[in-house]
């Protein structure tokens, strides 16, 4: 475990620019998406959640437009100067939205300005969002999990200090954000390879991961049912605060699990990130006075799987081939579309005076039949539809692809990846350079290259570590 830590640590430092701009990325949206509020004096007021839904739908538009025209979209982010239009695009929606509301004399109808705020933000973000989650899909799924929640852990401190400022920190904030990621995604896009970042996979005919869809619309679904449960439940104080607490517990959680080697794809969301958030709503259905820390572990849960799912994105456009512009973009589109009817559904269900527990009832059913209908060991291999277990031709066993999995997480070398299935297979150092034409003395340093590269230092851990991989692949 020592030098798994240790191993992770040197992820971090070499990645220290990436880590910035995912911070910079949460706080984003942490700040300008995730708070919004749909209530006056305290009380929660239905009518306040059709504009947040109109703006959305305009949210999922710009990903439909992302999905459509992927292939066409994606030179433009080879270009740095459209990385700085995309970000001026993002500070030029928040000073209009923030003008609209302290000028209403100047402005008059305040609420088109806004829109126009809102769309240009939203604009913005979904290019953003595209660009920096393909950047980080590039470093392996593990890395992307590990700079994932070192940029949640800062965001999330950040988060809980802007609580505590008003209105006009969280307004500063939504200035200089946009502002700093320019010099910090520059500094990121200096040290990539960026035609392979975004033009990999651009000719290829891509298979929908179905299973993965549906399980991101069911994610959205759930923070559409928390921000509008948050405001019903009138939960007092700062709610970015409260935000950033949440998110902050998430990312701790997972970070100890990765400590632990727990980072089965398929047992994080649907045995883990789900059962949590349906906890979360039982606690609203059942105890009143615990309402509050359900919605807290709802979202807690939310962030969690936020967390699994950049992982899992990066997984799939690694492994399959798959252009990374793509994958984000389709995933998210499902996402946004959850959070739409998620929102709308809850707030349907209020308005029709429906207590805020049947609601939560109502999302533990969908969320576990959803768990059960999902959830398998196969999801993995087959990259949750992106290839059909009838038309899977590949002659792998499990193990083979385990070991294929974790050299691509580590970033293995080919040779790396040859020995360390050596190894898995209980054969010696002496027969490895038998077999493989090499000396005794290549095949010790080859070894210790991916002893440190996977964070272990003895063959027993490695053939443990493929053999508990392996589960994930196996019929």
């Amino acid at each position: 475990m020592r030098d798994r830590i240790k191993t992770y640590v040197g992820v971090l430092r070499d990645n220290t620019a990436i880590v910035a701009s995912v911070a910079l990325f949460f706080l984003w949206l942490g700040i300008t998406f995730q708070v919004p509020d749909f209530a006056v004096d305290g009380t929660f007021e239905p009518g306040l959640v059709a504009p947040w839904i109109v703006v959305a739908f305009c949210y999922a538009l710009g990903y439909l437009v992302a999905v459509l025209w992927y292939r066409k979209i994606a030179s433009l982010f080879l270009r740095r100067r459209f990385l700085v239009l995309v970000c001026l695009v993002m500070a030029a929606g928040v000073t209009i939205d923030i003008a609209s509301s302290w000028n209403t004399d100047f402005f008059g109808s305040v609420s088109r300005v806004a829109y126009v705020g809102s769309i240009l933000m939203c604009l913005g973000t979904t290019l953003i969002v595209v660009m920096t989650a393909s950047i980080v899909a590039q470093i392996g799924a593990r890395n992307t999990l590990l700079v994932s929640v070192a940029g949640m852990l800062v965001a999330a401190t950040l988060m809980v200090a802007l609580g505590f400022m008003g209105v006009w920190g969280k307004d500063i904030a939504r200035l200089f954000v946009p502002l700093a990621m320019i010099p910090v995604n520059l500094l990121v896009f200096k040290g990539m390879p960026l035609r392979q970042v975004f033009m990999r996979g651009l000719n290829k005919n891509t298979a929908w991961p179905h299973k993965l869809l549906a399980t991101s619309a069911l994610h959205g679904a759930v923070f559409g049912f928390y921000i509008v449960a948050y405001s019903a439940l009138g939960v007092e104080g700062s709610h970015i605060a409260f935000n950033g607490v949440c998110y902050g517990i998430a990312a701790v959680v997972l970070g100890v699990m990765m400590v632990a080697a727990q980072t089965d794809f398929n047992h994080l969301i649907y045995h883990r990130a789900f059962p949590a958030m349906a906890f979360g709503m039982l606690l609203i259905c059942v105890c009143a006075e615990a309402s509050v820390l359900g919605v807290g572990i709802v979202a807690a849960g939310y962030a969690f799987l936020h967390l699994i799912m950049c992982g899992v994105c990066s997984y799939l456009s690694k492994q399959f081939d798959l252009p990374a512009p793509w994958v984000i973009s389709l995933t998210t589109l499902f996402f946004v579309g959850g959070q739409v009817i998620g929102a709308g559904a809850t707030t349907l269900s209020l308005w029709l005076e429906a207590p805020i527990g049947d609601v939560a009832a109502c999302a533990i059913f969908v969320l576990l039949i959803g768990s059960l209908g999902l959830s398998g060991i196969r999801n993995v291999r087959f990259g949750w539809g992106v290839v059909r277990p009838s038309t899977d031709t590949s002659t792998a066993t499990p193990q083979e692809f385990a070991v294929q999995y974790l050299a691509l997480d580590a970033g293995l070398t080919s040779r790396e990846m040859e020995i360390a299935l050596c190894l898995a297979e209980g054969k010696k150092r002496k027969q490895i350079a038998d077999e493989l034409c090499v000396s005794d003395q290549t095949v010790k340093t080859h070894v210790s290259h991916i002893y440190t590269k996977l964070g272990i230092h003895s063959k027993e851990e490695l053939i443990e570590l493929v053999r508990e991989r392996a589960s994930s692949f196996e019929e």
